[in-house]
């Protein structure tokens, strides 16, 4: 059957040549993949749920092919072979291209059911199980009926879902950094403040944050500022209400193993309403399973807050990780580092905008989730397949 074929026309291919000089300097780090071609930017500055995407050499040339609707051609049939079919439904899922059907061009959420991959998938199976796995799903559906068009400002709504309001009353018992520190025993007058000024030193942010207190050893440990190496996150997520019983212990935990580095959300008390208000870093996975086993062992049935899009660890959901792509991974001048979480919740908000409205039997929940998975990650997990 011939099927018929067409480059999105909501979008414009620019060659990183052709962009303003400005622009290419931005972009500069891009070039570190040597098929890179361009840039598809949306006609329209807010084109709902199009962003602008880089593509390889195959990928604008069958763009710009495509101007004009036609079939696949040949010469692409014959490089991918076998694949061709998964890089065309890569592509019409990601909106770059749109295929004909009963007389109207279509793409993403609308073209699932015209690839044969589409009858495969089943909304039911996309998500794990455990309390992440429910938190993660009430914040997709949450995030499905906000009136927002804008993908940052959705990603944030979802990288932000779990947290908790900030009352007065908060406010006047926490007013700033002190009170704060007494509340989770690491003033120099408590035992955990003792054991962070022996063993470790508060390390001074170089991006204005401020919420994150960071420490690392006075031992010139294995560093995790390394360039080449991944970033394991330990979550913890202990209800505010717990948290000054349950801090101290952490702090000797991640004295007694050695973690290379920690923070916490203590420099205003918003920090320590945000469900990843602890984070521990480790150099490798077996480290940090080591520390989320002690962690277990020394805190049970404490009350757990959780965080959506990380790895469940305990049923609880006390306990959770996830890991970031090495800090030189194509990070444009522009960037700063891009976290997991923040990767993921990217890529959620622009599923989400781009089935907006669409016809389909699919909830845009689960066409993000879907269009996730073609990206390579595992929704059970919230990791890599």
């Amino acid at each position: 059957m011939k099927v018929t074929f067409r480059a999105n026309p909501n979008y414009e291919l620019v060659l990183y040549d052709r962009l303003p000089l400005s622009q290419q300097d931005c972009l500069r780090g891009l070039l570190q993949d040597e098929n890179f071609y361009g840039i598809l930017c949306p006609k329209k500055s807010r084109e709902i749920g199009l962003g602008i995407k880089s593509v390889c050499q195959n990928t604008a040339l069958l763009f710009l092919t495509l101007q004009q609707a036609g079939t696949i051609p040949t010469y692409l049939k014959n490089f991918y072979q076998d694949r061709t079919e998964q890089f065309i439904y890569q592509l019409v899922i990601d909106n770059i291209i749109q295929v004909e059907n009963q007389g109207k061009f279509v793409s993403g959420i609308e073209a699932i059911p015209l690839f044969p991959s589409g009858h495969q998938i089943n909304s039911n199976e996309l998500l794990g199980t455990g309390k992440i796995a429910e938190l993660s799903l009430n914040a997709l559906k949450y995030a499905q009926v906000l009136a927002i068009d804008d993908s940052s400002k959705l990603s944030a709504r979802l990288y932000f879902y779990n947290r908790l309001p900030i009352t007065l009353k908060l406010l006047r018992l926490y007013p700033s950094e002190v009170e704060i520190a007494d509340y989770l025993q690491i003033s120099p007058h408590h035992p955990a403040g003792k054991l962070l000024q022996k063993y470790w030193r508060e390390a001074t942010s170089t991006q204005g944050d401020n919420f994150w207190r960071t420490w690392k050893p006075l031992e010139n440990l294995e560093s995790l500022n390394s360039q080449e190496k991944a970033t394991y996150k330990l979550y913890i997520s202990p209800y505010f209400e717990v948290l000054g019983e349950v801090f101290p212990t952490l702090v000797k935990i991640f004295t007694e193993l050695q973690v290379p580095q920690f923070k916490v959300g203590g420099k205003q008390i918003a920090g320590l309403l945000r469900s990843d208000k602890i984070i521990a870093y480790f150099g490798d996975f077996d480290s940090l399973k080591k520390t989320a086993n002690l962690i277990m062992t020394s805190l049970p049935n404490i009350p757990s807050q959780g965080v959506p899009f990380t790895s469940e660890l305990d049923e609880n959901g006390l306990l959770s990780w996830g890991i970031d792509p090495p800090s030189n991974d194509q990070v444009l001048k522009w960037q700063e580092r891009e976290s997991w979480r923040v990767w993921l919740t990217n890529r959620l908000a622009t599923g989400i905008l781009s089935a907006k409205n669409a016809d389909s039997s699919l909830q845009t929940w689960q066409f993000a989730l879907y269009r996730l998975q073609q990206e390579g990650v595992d929704p059970k997990t919230w990791r890599l397949l």
